[in-house]
């Protein structure tokens, strides 16, 4: 199991027949919350960009920044699109934790333990406050250590 992104299907993930759980939100929703966490710029680079701070001067306007931001992710989405329907459960950001949701993960994976539903992590919402640690920038530490 990998977590990250990969703003177009590798060759080799079709080859060998990867399965891929696609998250997908509102775009405007996904620009809020990574700018509010600081990512915009670096999050670019995943989304397919290729020189996502050379143009820092021009795209300190936040709306030309938006917009740049959106046309990456529709690429991206675009992008995976064209995966095979059989190897990719695209679920709805707001939907993941519902009880729904982990069956059609489970049914989607193969995953015969009975136990994945109840221990299927729990939705806990953030309290974005001044003490606040983002939990993605604790688990990226955690993956790559």
């Amino acid at each position: 199991i990998r977590l990250g992104h990969n703003f177009n299907p590798p060759p080799i993930f079709k080859k060998k027949k990867i399965k891929i759980i696609l998250l997908v939100r509102n775009k405007s929703e996904i620009y809020t919350s990574m700018l509010r966490r600081g990512f915009i710029r670096n999050s670019l680079s995943l989304y397919g960009d290729l020189f996502p701070f050379l143009y820092v001067n021009i795209l300190k306007d936040e709306k030309k920044l938006k917009k740049k931001f959106i046309n990456y992710l529709t690429f991206f989405y675009d992008n995976w699109s064209n995966y095979n329907k059989n190897f990719i459960l695209k679920i709805s950001y707001k939907d993941l934790y519902n009880k729904k949701t982990k069956y059609r993960i489970k049914k989607f994976l193969g995953i015969k333990n009975k136990k994945f539903i109840t221990n299927f992590p729990k939705y806990k919402k953030y309290i974005n406050n001044n003490s606040f640690v983002d939990p993605s920038t604790a688990l990226f530490k955690e993956i790559n250590k």
